[in-house]
């Protein structure tokens, strides 16, 4: 019974800090580790426009705004501005993905008629 209720195994360590509070730089560095390469975003952003409007007028003009904007920002170096400027694009790939799945099932219900 006792080494159920843990009786029995070693002791706990506490930790002498409060684990609770992060500093706001913490907060940002683990906001962006857990992002995306920027490359990587890079070409999922570039992808999308080809699913958006495949080799068309619209679809070069959005990868040409696409492209300029990631040029323009190539040489940030502000951490905060990097993780805000990455989070958008992401934002925005989210968002047409959910209006893209919208738009497929619109009308479409879940009970078979």
């Amino acid at each position: 019974v006792s080494q159920r209720l843990g009786m029995g195994a070693s002791p706990r360590r506490w930790s002498t800090t409060d684990d609770t509070t992060t500093s706001p730089d913490d907060d940002l560095k683990t906001r962006a580790a857990e992002q995306p390469p920027t490359k990587r975003l890079y070409r999922d952003v570039l992808r999308l426009t080809y699913h958006v409007a495949a080799r068309s007028a619209k679809g070069e003009a959005m990868r040409a705004a696409a492209r300029a904007e990631f040029r323009k920002n190539a040489g940030e170096t502000d951490l905060v501005k990097i993780v805000e400027q990455k989070e958008a694009a992401m934002r925005a790939i989210s968002n047409y993905v959910v209006y893209a799945y919208a738009q497929t099932y619109k009308g479409k219900s879940d009970s078979p008629s």
